[in-house]
């Protein structure tokens, strides 16, 4: 019982581990985007400007 409880538990915790590397990937991902799309549009305002 006690045995089948820690690896219940280990696999948890891996599987919380797996979620939050996940989590900085989509954030970074996240960021980016979003910094290419206010520099695209910045771009384009300034390219506007002409």
């Amino acid at each position: 019982m006690f045995k089948r409880n820690w690896t219940l538990l280990r696999y948890r915790r891996k599987l919380f581990e797996a979620i939050q590397s996940v989590g900085i990937v989509m954030a970074i991902v996240t960021g980016l985007v979003l910094l290419t799309g206010i520099s695209f549009i910045a771009i384009e305002k300034w390219l506007s400007l002409f």
